[in-house]
C-alpha cells in the first residue's frame, strides 16, 4: 500500500514537471509567428523556423531515449530542460530571422532531450497492464500545459511585451530543473542478465509499431498546421482571442487522454478507435478551410483537439506494449521522433503551400494527409500482435 502511494506521488510530481516544461515551450505560440514577422519574415520563414525547432527535437528524440536508458530518465530530463532554458533566454536577442532560427533550434535540442524521458518515466512507474493509465494521466498534464500555455502567453504579451513571454518561459524551465533535482527519484531500466540486441531495424520491422509511427506523424502534421498558422490566418482577431482558440483545442485534447488511458486495456478494437479519431482531424482541417471566423476556428479546434488527444494516447500505448522493457526509452524515442517530424514538416511544407496557393489548399491537403495516415495505419496494424512489454 505504501509503495503504491509512493508511486502515485511520484506520478503526480513528474506530471507537474511535464506541465511546467510544456507550458514553457508553448507560451509564445500565439506570438511567435508575429515575432518572426516583426524581424522581416513571411509565412515561409515562420514555417521554416518552426520546422527547425521540431527537427532538432526529432533528431534528439531517439538518442535521448537511448541516453535515458543508460543514465536515467531524471538526468536526461534535467539536461534537456537546461538547454531549452538557454534557448528561451536567447530568443529576445534574435534581431534577425536567422538568429531567431538558431536560438529556436537550440531550444529544440533541449526539448527533444526531455520529451522522450518524460514520456517514458510514467510508463516505468506503472505496474503490468497499467501503462495506458500512466500514459493517459501524464499526457493529460502535458496537454493541459499545451492548452493553458498559449492563453497565458497571449495575456503576458498583451500586458507586457513579447520579450517578457520568452523570459518567463526560460524561468519556468529552470524551475522544472530545480523540481526534478529535489523531488524526482531517478529511474532507469532494470538490468537484465542477457543483453538484448534491438536496433532501429527491429523497431521498424514491427508492422504495428511502424503503423503507429505513420499515424502519429500524420496526426501531428495536421496539428502543426493548425497551431502554426492560426495567428496569421486569423490576424484580424486579437492575440488574447487566438490564445483562447488554442486553449479550446488543448482542452479538447486533454479531455480524451485520461479517459482513453483508463480504458485502453478494455478497448478491443483499437484500430477502429484510432481511425475514428483521425477522421475527426481530417474533418477539422476541411472545416478550417471555409473561413477564419471565430465560430469556424472553435469548431476546428474542437475536432483537431479531440483527434490528437484520443489518437496519440492509444498510439503511444501500442508502441509501449510492443517495446522490450530494457529498450523502452529507445523505442519510444521513435514515437517522439514521429511526433516532431510531423509537427516540423507540417509547418515547413504548408508554409510554402500557403504562400503559393493560399490557406484553404494548405488546410485541405493536411487533412488529406491525415486520411492517408489512417489508411496506412489500418493496413499495417490490421492484426494486433501480443504485447512484448516487460
Amino acid at each position: 500500500m505504501e509503495q503504491r502511494a509512493q508511486g502515485q506521488t511520484t506520478l503526480f510530481v513528474v506530471s507537474i514537471i511535464i506541465f511546467i516544461l510544456y507550458a514553457a515551450q508553448v507560451q509564445f505560440r500565439p506570438i511567435f509567428p508575429r515575432y518572426v514577422e516583426m524581424r522581416g519574415g513571411g509565412e515561409a520563414a515562420v514555417g521554416l523556423a518552426i520546422f527547425l525547432n521540431w527537427l532538432a527535437q526529432a533528431i534528439l528524440a531517439v538518442p535521448s531515449g537511448y541516453l535515458s536508458d543508460k543514465i536515467g530518465r531524471r538526468e536526461t530530463t534535467i539536461i534537456g530542460a537546461v538547454i531549452a532554458a538557454i534557448g528561451f533566454f536567447a530568443l529576445p536577442l534574435g534581431s534577425t530571422v536567422l538568429l531567431i532560427m538558431l536560438f529556436y533550434f537550440t531550444a529544440g535540442v533541449g526539448q527533444g532531450a526531455y520529451s522522450t524521458a518524460t514520456a517514458t518515466y510514467p510508463i516505468d512507474l506503472a505496474k503490468s497492464g497499467q501503462a495506458g493509465r500512466a500514459i493517459g494521466w501524464s499526457q493529460a498534464a502535458r496537454q493541459s500545459a499545451l492548452s493553458f500555455g498559449p492563453a497565458i502567453g497571449g495575456i503576458l504579451a498583451t500586458i507586457f511585451d513579447f520579450n517578457t513571454v520568452f523570459i518567463v518561459s526560460a524561468l519556468m524551465a529552470v524551475s522544472a530543473v530545480i523540481l526534478s533535482l529535489t523531488m524526482l527519484p531517478n529511474i532507469r531500466p532494470q538490468k537484465v542478465a542477457s543483453k538484448l540486441r534491438y536496433g532501429a531495424r527491429d523497431v521498424l520491422a514491427n508492422p504495428i509499431i511502424l503503423g503507429s509511427l505513420v499515424a502519429t506523424f500524420s496526426l501531428q502534421f495536421t496539428n502543426s498546421v493548425f497551431a502554426s498558422f492560426i495567428p496569421l490566418y486569423a490576424r484580424e482577431l486579437p492575440l488574447a482571442i487566438i490564445g483562447v482558440v488554442f486553449t479550446v483545442q488543448g482542452l479538447m485534447n486533454v479531455v480524451g487522454r485520461p479517459v482513453v488511458g483508463e480504458l485502453s486495456n478494455r478497448i478491443s478494437r483499437r484500430i477502429l478507435t484510432v481511425s475514428l479519431a483521425m477522421l475527426l482531424g481530417t474533418a477539422g482541417m476541411f472545416s478550417l478551410s471555409i473561413s477564419p471566423s471565430l465560430e469556424v476556428l472553435i469548431i476546428s479546434a474542437i475536432l483537431v483537439g479531440l483527434s490528437t488527444g484520443i489518437g496519440i494516447v492509444l498510439l503511444l500505448t501500442t508502441v509501449a506494449e510492443q517495446s522490450p522493457g530494457e529498450k523502452r526509452g529507445f523505442v519510444i524515442g521513435f514515437h517522439t521522433t514521429a511526433i516532431y517530424l510531423g509537427l516540423g514538416f507540417g509547418s515547413a511544407i504548408e508554409g510554402i503551400v500557403i504562400e503559393n496557393f493560399g490557406y484553404p489548399i494548405a488546410f485541405q491537403s493536411s487533412g488529406l494527409l491525415t486520411l492517408f495516415g489512417l489508411i496506412a495505419f489500418a493496413l499495417l496494424s490490421s492484426r494486433m500482435a501480443r504485447p512484448v512489454q516487460k
